[in-house]
């Protein structure tokens, strides 16, 4: 129905023109060869299973945290940079008797592994959001986390810091094998909040193959690049690569993690989780928390595997003690594989996704679905 004296965008009728298609493909492939594909994925496996996971679990923590603004401080980089004036603005959390200390952090997830143990069996994945690697015993945490990962066999993620030395936000991966523990730089700074941190001279599309599958990681902004999205469409749709690469196993990325400290509303970060799950069709764990003077606090996590809600089998709050207020939030998410598997080798019309005029402008060309050198 025409809204406004306009044509609904739904009808038939206001089917995409051809030069519209073309329009629309060009601006799609310029986005996304802004982004360069890594190459092979960053190997951070640490054994071969003797058969295929059937059940993935993720767990995800939402931590309150201290304010960012009472901790953020301005660093320039060594010499005078002509072309960049503002100094970079990083933050780095202190004890100062008020906040929380960050010994409850890997307290509170190696509680709920323990839980998440009997009941059914350790995350495979464990997520934090962002900044909560960023307190000044960073070297202490490192040694805990390093531990609690090679301890139950998995994967942590715990959050991000500010890197006081090259200015980058970092999302270290702690992985059972710390000999294979690896890291991932936030490639867009939250400007509007503040943050000004360097990022990286080049976006790239990084995969990480670990012992229960593919895995991107993505911090916060990030998610809403569409330059970074489009490539991941362009790389998870069958449709696209060449016929080797289109032949090679263990291709799929069955998980998207996203440590987030956002403003947004719940609502447009939800949204955006459950979107790009259904367009990429990967399985998908946001851990989001924010606060501010004007906000109360919000202690997220949002997870979605091919655009429905991924199932919840655990879930628990933290509260402080002697205080009427929950300072965690934990999440413990079951990921079927093999209906995932099937959903990813599913016809993308027979899901009802994929229109002609849509593969084409993921492809970057239109009327034919060929394939697209990066």
């Amino acid at each position: 129905m025409a809204t406004g004296g306009g044509v609904d965008p739904y009808e038939e009728m206001a089917a995409l023109k051809r030069e519209e298609v073309d329009f629309l493909s060009a601006v799609a492939k310029r986005a996304y060869q802004s982004v360069l594909r890594h190459g092979d994925p960053i190997y951070l496996k640490t054994r071969d299973l003797a058969e295929p996971l059937k059940k993935l679990y993720v767990a995800s923590f939402a931590f309150q945290l201290p304010d960012p603004q009472r901790f953020s401080k301005e660093l320039k980089a060594k010499g005078k940079l002509q072309w960049s004036p503002d100094p970079y603005k990083l933050v780095v959390f202190q004890e100062d008797g008020e906040g929380l200390g960050w010994e409850a952090l890997p307290r509170t997830v190696e509680r709920f592994i323990r839980k998440a143990k009997k009941k059914f069996e350790s995350p495979h994945f464990i997520l934090l959001n962002e900044l909560s690697h960023g307190f000044e015993e960073r070297a202490e945490m490192e040694l805990r986390w390093a531990a609690l990962a090679e301890k139950y066999g998995t994967y942590i993620v715990p959050g991000t810091f500010h890197c006081t030395r090259e200015f980058f936000a970092v999302a270290p991966i702690y992985c059972p094998d710390s000999e294979k523990n690896h890291f991932a730089l936030k490639q867009n700074a939250a400007i509007k909040q503040g943050e000004r941190i360097r990022t990286p001279d080049a976006r790239e599309l990084v995969v990480y193959e670990t012992d229960y599958g593919n895995l991107v990681l993505w911090i916060c902004l990030d998610i809403y690049d569409p330059g970074l999205v489009l490539k991941f469409l362009n790389t998870t749709n069958r449709f696209t690569g060449n016929r080797q690469e289109k032949g090679k196993r263990g291709r799929e990325i069955f998980l998207v993690l996203v440590p987030a400290y956002s403003k947004d509303s719940e609502d447009n970060i939800k949204n955006c989780v459950k979107t790009v799950s259904r367009f990429s069709k990967t399985a998908m764990v946001c851990a989001n928390s924010y606060a501010d003077s004007e906000t109360p606090n919000r202690l997220e996590s949002h997870g979605f595997c091919g655009g429905e809600p991924l199932k919840v089998v655990l879930r628990e709050k933290f509260p402080i003690k002697k205080q009427k207020r929950t300072f965690c939030q934990a999440v413990l998410y079951e990921i079927d594989l093999e209906k995932l598997r099937q959903f990813q080798a599913q016809p993308y019309q027979d899901n009802g996704i994929f229109s002609s005029s849509f593969s084409a402008i993921i492809n970057g060309g239109p009327y034919v679905l060929r394939d697209v050198a990066d």
